[in-house]
């Protein structure tokens, strides 16, 4: 896996194991560094523990019929409106169907995946609710300047948002352009910004489980 085209966590980061949710399949594909939202439908915890679907993988065969792993719990990229209360955490893993050299995932050892930061689609994606992250510029909208507030993005599926908490009180609501954001939708602060530095990334203090 290549640190600088499939993904957009960069290695330094700070957590506990304990704050991490081993539950969730992210609905989709999708590089790590997203925040995620719980996805609407059945979440039974008897569902953690996956199943067997026939739902092909690339390519499907006609009269062939391949049973693969899938967890149904599922989570999907943040969107416009969502808040701290269905939003819980950022994905630490890409989940993807082949590799950056284009090999498909599932023809993969399920270890070896995991060594090298992939997740086939369907399996559980390790998800960060609360801790320190180093992410690129590319998943955070705005200019994150150390002490913005970092916010559930409106105008990007996934991503961040950097709002100077100088604008406008917290309970008032944070507006930049045409969005406003209210104080259910922060989600952490920047701590740190390298500017145009490295491709640009900066640092995120973040709970998305202050709301539980």
């Amino acid at each position: 896996m290549s640190l600088l085209t499939d993904s957009n966590l960069l290695p330094f980061r700070q957590y506990a194991p304990s704050e991490v949710l081993n539950i969730f399949a992210l609905y989709g594909t999708g590089l790590n560094g997203q925040l995620v939202a719980i996805e609407t439908g059945s979440q039974d915890p008897a569902l953690s523990a996956g199943q067997y679907t026939t739902l092909p993988v690339a390519s499907a065969y006609t009269n062939v019929t391949s049973y693969r792993y899938n967890n149904p719990r599922r989570v999907r990229p943040t969107a416009a409106g969502d808040t701290t209360f269905n939003t819980i955490g950022v994905t630490l893993h890409t989940t993807a169907v082949y590799d950056e050299n284009g090999n498909l995932l599932s023809n993969m050892p399920y270890d070896q995946t995991l060594e090298r930061g992939f997740v086939q689609t369907g399996f559980t994606v390790p998800v960060l609710a609360r801790g320190l992250i180093t992410l690129k510029s590319s998943q955070i909208i705005g200019t994150a300047f150390p002490g913005y507030a970092a916010v559930i993005s409106t105008g990007g599926a996934g991503k961040f948002e950097a709002i100077n908490p100088a604008t406008a009180s917290i309970l008032g609501g944070l507006t930049t352009g045409a969005a406003t954001y209210t104080g259910c939708q922060v989600v952490g602060k920047f701590i740190s910004y390298s500017g145009s530095a490295f491709g640009g990334y900066a640092q995120i203090l973040f709970d998305c489980a202050a709301s539980v």
